[in-house]
């Protein structure tokens, strides 16, 4: 007799934004209050015609706070467009390196990466003797990326699918742990093989005294293989703050710790979080050397340069030549160099279950696109941070529900969800925050449309509803880079 087990599922997923009065968030019914307070206090004081006056403009104001239009309120979208038409004129949205550039240096990267630096910290080790660190000054950021050998779910039980899944959520739930980290990604990149690296492997096993059958047969091979396989690239980029000065034990006012400490300490913690990887299906990982950093970021912006830079004669690409020659943003797509990109965001994560095997749809090679990069971000939530979030989430679905004089179903699902997820945080599970995105590389701007609708199409498989990041294609490009961005501290527009 023969057991069948059920496949496993997930689900209960949560926006992150509160919602209480009339959809608003905190900020809305903080402005709504002030000018309800405002309105009686006018009344009190001066008069009735005065009180309708501010009443009016308190509407005003606080309609657009309220209205909701895809999934963002009017205020939302007016100070985006705003803020883009600042840009704009300040033409913040074209780039220009090289010799015919301003800006002084080589190469850079642009926009929220032109200040970028890299950092080469000697481990020691012989597996990996150096790490390459990015730096933002501007936000004190340090991250750092770890290449995996992974080999993907074809062929492989669900049973251990399920265990990966385990021991991945395991990870993430150490890294509420982790001092100073503010960021994990997952990036999977998919590209045609230019066929460089499997020549370069083939001709380094081929001996003069081979026989002719077997070269000729290995010469066909490297010559028809490429055609068909595509390039999969899997990083992981943690990032880390600068920690708050503090005042030394022994005395004295307080000190930052410097750039090049920061460095030290987190290459002293990279093999403990490399170890925690094993066994989630990433496979053999490693730290990213500078020069490899900088190859990346520059088959990004420029991937017809991509099959030169995988060769083994090709020289060491330097940070500060890592960026485009070229760059311009427009309001639904991103130019640079050799390519045209576009960048999704997921504006909703899926109302019911999902299965282990939704994102390697997603993440899989896509025919038509020059590159595809797939990133998962999460920001983990320390456990006082978890217990805070979970407490506020089960105040605000009662607090919608006590607005209506017989709550509705989605009402009483919400106030259900939000105890569930409290029990199981009380049990020891932790809470973290969850984003995704995908940027689709084309060769001109004619087939944006054809990947446009095969990105749809995808999202549309795996339930998940992704949107096109209108007006921060840029941003939204770097943050799929292994740099570490978090868009978070680089938004003026508040959550």
């Amino acid at each position: 007799m023969t057991t069948t087990t059920a496949p496993r599922t997930y689900g209960n997923f949560k926006p992150a934004r509160r919602r209480l009065i009339g959809g608003m968030g905190p900020l809305g019914v903080a402005v709504a209050a002030a000018f309800a307070m405002l309105t009686l206090f006018t009344l009190s004081v001066i008069g009735f015609q005065a009180a309708i006056v501010v009443a009016v403009f308190g509407v005003v104001v606080v309609v657009p706070l309220m209205v909701r239009w895809g999934g963002r309120t009017i205020a939302e979208r007016v100070a985006r467009r705003a803020l883009v038409g600042l840009g704009r004129l300040g033409r913040q949205h074209v780039y220009r390196a090289g010799v015919v550039s301003r800006i002084p240096g080589r190469t850079r990267l642009p926009g929220l990466l032109h200040d970028s630096q890299v950092v080469e910290v000697e481990t020691g080790r012989a597996d990996y003797p150096r790490v390459g660190i990015v730096i933002l000054p501007r936000v004190k950021h340090f991250s750092v990326s770890l290449r995996c050998d992974t080999s993907g779910t074809d062929l492989v039980d669900s049973e251990t699918i399920d265990t990966w899944v385990a021991r991945t959520g395991g990870w993430l739930r150490s890294l509420s742990e982790e001092p100073g980290l503010i960021q994990a990604q997952v990036t999977v990149e998919t590209a045609p093989d230019p066929g460089t690296r499997l020549a370069a492997a083939v001709s380094a096993q081929v001996t003069d005294a081979a026989p002719d059958l077997a070269r000729s047969v290995l010469e066909q091979v490297v010559s028809e293989y490429p055609r068909a396989a595509p390039q999969v690239d899997t990083r992981v980029t943690l990032t880390w703050a600068l920690p708050k000065p503090r005042r030394p034990r022994s005395g004295g006012p307080r000190r930052a710790m410097t750039p090049d400490e920061m460095c030290v300490r987190i290459a002293s913690r990279l093999p403990g979080l490399m170890e925690m990887l094993r066994g989630t299906g990433a496979g053999d990982t490693r730290p990213m050397a500078p020069e490899e950093l900088a190859a990346v970021c520059r088959s990004a912006y420029d991937p017809a340069a991509a099959s030169l830079l995988s060769t083994d004669s090709a020289e060491a690409v330097a940070w500060v030549d890592a960026g485009p020659v070229a760059a311009h943003e427009e309001w639904d797509h991103y130019r640079h160099d050799s390519g045209v990109s576009m960048s999704w965001g997921l504006a909703e994560a899926p109302r019911g279950i999902i299965h282990a095997t939704v994102l390697p749809r997603l993440m899989a090679a896509t025919p038509g696109l020059l590159r595809k990069r797939v990133t998962m971000v999460w920001h983990p939530m320390t456990p006082e941070q978890a217990a805070n979030a979970v407490d506020m989430d089960v105040r605000d679905a009662r607090f919608r529900a006590a607005q209506k004089a017989r709550p509705g179903a989605r009402e009483l699902a919400d106030i259900a969800s939000a105890n569930a997820v409290a029990a199981a945080e009380a049990e020891g599970e932790g809470q973290i925050r969850f984003s995704l995105m995908v940027t689709a590389t084309v060769g001109s701007v004619d087939e944006l449309d054809a990947a446009e609708d095969t990105v749809r199409q995808l999202s549309a498989s795996t339930r998940l509803r992704l949107r096109p990041q209108y007006g921060s294609q840029a941003a939204a490009f770097a943050a799929g880079l292994p740099v570490g961005v978090v868009l978070s501290r680089h938004a003026h527009i508040p959550s």
